[in-house]
Order: C-alpha cells, then sequence, then structure tokens
C-alpha cells in the first residue's frame, strides 16, 4: 500500500511524512469529544500518536473496529474519501486549542493531500500551489467553454 495523507484542517497544510523531502511537523488528530493524539514524526500510513486514523473513523461512527471498515466507510460512493455524507471524522490541527471540543466544532472535516504527504514534483510549495491554480484555472476555461 501506497502513502496518504491529508491536509491539516486550521493551516491547509500537507502533512508530509518523513520519507519525504519536507520535513514532519507536530500534527495533532482530535475527535468531537475532545480526545487527542499527537503525532510528531509521521510516516505515512495513517497513524497518529499511535492511534490509526481509520480505526478512529470506525469508533466515532460506532462500528466495529476494523481499519478496512474505516476505508470502505470514507470510500463507499465518494472515490476521494472526503466528507462522505454522515460519516464523522476526526480533524487535523497544527495548533492545539485549550478547548478542543470547541476547536473540533468549528473546523471542516479533512481533506486529502493530493501529494500524499511525499510526492510534492520538485518539493517547492509555491509549485505545489502553482499546480492547484492552474488546475483551478483549467476548471475555469472548461466551463467557459460551455
Amino acid at each position: 500500500m501506497g502513502f496518504f495523507s491529508w491536509k491539516t484542517c486550521d493551516t491547509d497544510e500537507s502533512i508530509a511524512n518523513n520519507c519525504s523531502t519536507r520535513p514532519t511537523f507536530p500534527v495533532h488528530m482530535i475527535t468531537p469529544d475532545g480526545q487527542v493524539f499527537t503525532e510528531e514524526d509521521y510516516e505515512g500510513y495513517g497513524e497518529f500518536g499511535g492511534k490509526d486514523f481509520y480505526d478512529l473513523l470506525c469508533e466515532l461512527n460506532g462500528i466495529p473496529v476494523d481499519r478496512l471498515a474505516g476505508i470502505n466507510l470514507c470510500f463507499d460512493g465518494n472515490p476521494n474519501g472526503d466528507n462522505t455524507p454522515g460519516v464523522i471524522y476526526p480533524k487535523f490541527v497544527e495548533c492545539l486549542e485549550d478547548d478542543v471540543v470547541a476547536q473540533y466544532n468549528s473546523l471542516p472535516n479533512p481533506e486529502s493531500c493530493e501529494c500524499q504527504g511525499f510526492f510534492y514534483g520538485g518539493d517547492d510549495e509555491e509549485e505545489e500551489e502553482e499546480w492547484e491554480e492552474d488546475e483551478y484555472d483549467e476548471e475555469e476555461e472548461e466551463e467557459d467553454e460551455y
């Protein structure tokens, strides 16, 4: 299985893994009831502070803990796994606030990182932003054609 990652919900920063050329940084995976799992050196396989994202997803959604079941919960009928209707997601933050429950409630669900926390091209953050802008411009051009 390859790498996978998300963007932080508070800063929209790609969560790089420790095999990429980008440095890792502390990331906190938080839940609606205030649990916090802190990862200092993300390895790229979904585990934060000893807790697997997809296992936690099962717990939050009241189904038996099974990583594959958590993956299926995200991706069933939703090819990117983001914002699957009815699914409660853990959220990722760089800056942990004192009131974790309020912080959780104020943030959007996490979005998958298109770079998988590893494939950053020339590893220039500006290059990644340019790629996103080019993709957006192409979508606008396609819409203008109709």
